[in-house]
């Protein structure tokens, strides 16, 4: 599910015009089929019955276990913010030139990871 496009899309459903709310619908729902998704799934993703079990990720051992870690969060594409992303492209090429990322890149790294296990 491409949930920057979800998250761009939701605050719309707050207009005062009724044809923008129902447009917003329907943007919502095509957003949401081309995941093969519908509004069922995005009541399910949204409802937690309890708080979500924290996930502790293990930093990897070479510059291709940390690409690869790095592909995967690039792939999901969770990010919080325009930062986070172009950081993690950033890192990924850094990593590609069999360099590992610093420590504090390292550590950025797994909280951006963990926080997308969370989602």
């Amino acid at each position: 599910m491409d949930a920057l496009k979800i998250k761009k899309i939701l605050p719309r459903l707050g207009s005062d015009a009724p044809g923008e709310v129902i447009a917003t619908v329907e943007a919502l729902r095509r957003a949401l089929a081309a995941d093969g998704l519908d509004f069922y799934d995005l009541a399910e993703l949204l409802t937690f019955d309890s708080e979500p079990e924290a996930v502790e990720i293990m930093p990897p051992e070479t510059a291709g276990d940390w690409t690869e870690l790095l592909d995967r969060l690039i792939d999901a594409k969770l990010w919080a913010n325009q930062w986070e992303e172009e950081f993690l492209f950033n890192v990924r090429d850094w990593t590609r030139s069999g360099r590992r990322p610093s420590f504090k890149q390292q550590d950025k790294i797994i909280d951006i990871a963990e926080r997308m296990v969370q989602v």
